[in-house]
């Protein structure tokens, strides 16, 4: 049959519980139980933050200590609200809280210098802690950021990796990886050095001819480097082949001497002042770095 109804309205965790339906009547009475379980809500939701490692930091609302912050901290957090009544459980999970780490004292790249010859390829690999999310971004000293393309090949995902394919001459110098997330940034570097073969020249060119008393500078130049680390060698009517590597033979100094020959420190060029039959002859210009050498 049909009964009394009992509505509940604007439905709180207060109204949650058990409800008693007792039916009487002149040969007795019955009683029928229900009970209304009430799904948990979340009032006040965790909040974001940024920290750094060794901090300490409790997230709120409610509070939970993570203690000392380690770059592994990272990450997102939720609070779950529940009921367990007669075993049946009712569970309600708050908005994320993101716990961003600070990558600062943690950002490296490997190899932290290389040594490459034209036409080869290298790959350089930026690790970092802290995050979540952490952004990668690869920059050159000359060229400012790297984009992926061409040359240029990067992969990001936990780490990031950049390869220079068929490198050049003029891509030697600091490679920078900066990481960067909601609690910081930090970047590391690493140092190209690119060998001059392939990339040098010498001028003026063969079949020089000078007037006797003519000054004349004779110039050497790569596009590898970094500058600072090429070393550069002249020898006159003599090669590798007979004469040491990197030294000088008995002509140019004997020139030196006479002060007809002039160069200054690591100086490129070499300048021949007041010439005669002395100068005449053959120059090679040997040019050297770390990463390898070039005779022209």
């Amino acid at each position: 049959g049909t009964g009394p109804v009992l509505t509940l309205r604007n439905i709180d965790s207060s109204v949650g519980g058990t409800y008693h339906c007792v039916v009487v009547n002149e040969a007795g009475f019955d009683i029928e139980t229900a009970t209304l379980y009430i799904t948990p809500t979340i009032v006040t939701h965790p909040m974001s933050v940024n920290t750094t490692a060794g901090s300490s930091l409790v997230v709120k609302a409610p509070n939970y200590d993570l203690g000392t912050i380690v770059y592994s901290t990272n990450g997102y957090y939720r609070c779950i609200a529940y009921t367990n009544v007669s075993n049946i459980i009712n569970e309600t999970a708050s908005n994320p809280a993101i716990v961003s780490v600070s990558p600062a004292g943690i950002v490296s790249v490997s190899p932290f210098s290389a040594t490459v010859s034209g036409g080869d390829n290298v790959t350089l690999t930026c690790s970092a802690g802290g995050g979540p999310n952490n952004i990668f971004t690869w920059a050159h000293a000359n060229i400012g950021q790297i984009s992926d393309g061409g040359r240029f090949i990067i992969e990001s995902t936990s780490s990031s990796t950049l390869t220079i394919t068929d490198v050049i001459g003029a891509d030697f110098g600091a490679y920078t990886c900066q990481v960067s997330n909601l609690a910081g940034s930090s970047s590391a570097t690493s140092e190209i050095t690119t060998s001059p073969e392939g990339f040098s020249a010498i001028s003026p060119v063969n079949n020089i001819t000078l007037d006797r008393g003519d000054d004349i500078t004779l110039n050497c130049a790569t596009t590898a480097g970094p500058p600072s680390n090429i070393m550069y060698d002249w020898y006159h009517n003599a090669t590798q082949s007979v004469c040491c590597p990197f030294g000088q033979d008995a002509n140019i100094t004997q020139l030196v001497e006479q002060r007809t020959v002039s160069r200054v420190g690591m100086s490129s060029d070499l300048e021949l002042t007041s010439v005669n039959a002395s100068h005449g002859g053959t120059y090679e210009c040997i040019l050297s770095n770390d990463a390898g050498s070039e005779a022209l």
